[in-house]
């Protein structure tokens, strides 16, 4: 699948492709968390990635700019828990429990006021999995 990709992305070089868990090692590492993209939920939370749905942060009541620049965003990536290379699956699933300190620690240190009250800690327990 990898070498159809390559074949593909050259031929049609304007064409938007979309990875998966599993396609980390083709795409050069995790994406997720404003390294590629960003998940943005039907209630408008901006989560690192649609298959870790945490996030300290809700889209309608900040810029995207403000989503991108987020502790939790950059301590994801200064911790290497996305980007870097990487064999599948998803990185940040398979390490839920750094990612909620993560999101801990990074939800202390956030501005009160530039989070609205009630988003503070807003990823799934794992007895909604």
């Amino acid at each position: 699948m990898a070498d159809r990709q390559i074949v593909l992305k050259k031929r049609y070089p304007t064409i938007f492709s979309l990875s998966f868990p599993g396609d980390e090692a083709e795409m050069g590492g995790c994406l997720a968390a404003g390294w590629g993209f960003f998940h943005i939920s039907p209630s408008g939370e901006a989560q690192a990635c649609p298959f870790s749905p945490h996030s300290d942060r809700i889209l309608r009541q900040l810029s995207m700019l403000d989503v991108l620049q987020s502790d939790f965003f950059k301590n994801l990536q200064q911790e290497n828990l996305v980007g870097g290379e990487h064999t599948g699956g998803c990185t940040l699933d398979e390490r839920r429990d750094a990612v909620a300190a993560i999101l801990q620690r990074s939800s202390g240190s956030q501005d009160d006021a530039a989070m609205p009250q009630g988003t503070r800690l807003l990823g799934r327990s794992d007895k909604d999995r």
